[in-house]
């Protein structure tokens, strides 16, 4: 019976020891610095309703895309040197 003891207080102990590499764990994470992606994925958190990553918004808008017959879009001169204000704050409408 004293081994059986001994045993379980060494698994208590490791169980302790678990825990603090767990704690040691959480404050290593806590502190270190933040990659250029983590940066860039809380700052879309913080963004209010522009919390869609460009990615995420072609992947979302793929389908109307491909059902107006667009695979791509591509800005050309044209583009850019022909808009109204009214399309434009139109656009934002939509």
């Amino acid at each position: 019976m004293s081994m059986l003891d001994g045993m379980e207080e060494k698994l208590s102990g490791m169980d302790q020891l678990m825990n603090q590499i767990s704690n040691l764990e959480q404050k290593i994470e806590k502190y270190r610095p933040k990659s250029e992606q983590e940066k860039m994925d809380l700052r879309k958190l913080d963004s209010g309703p522009y919390d869609q990553s460009l990615v995420d918004f072609w992947d979302d808008s793929q389908e109307k895309f491909e059902a107006q017959g667009k695979t791509e879009y591509t800005l050309t001169p044209e583009d850019i040197d022909n808009f109204s204000d009214a399309d434009i704050q139109q656009s934002f409408n939509l």
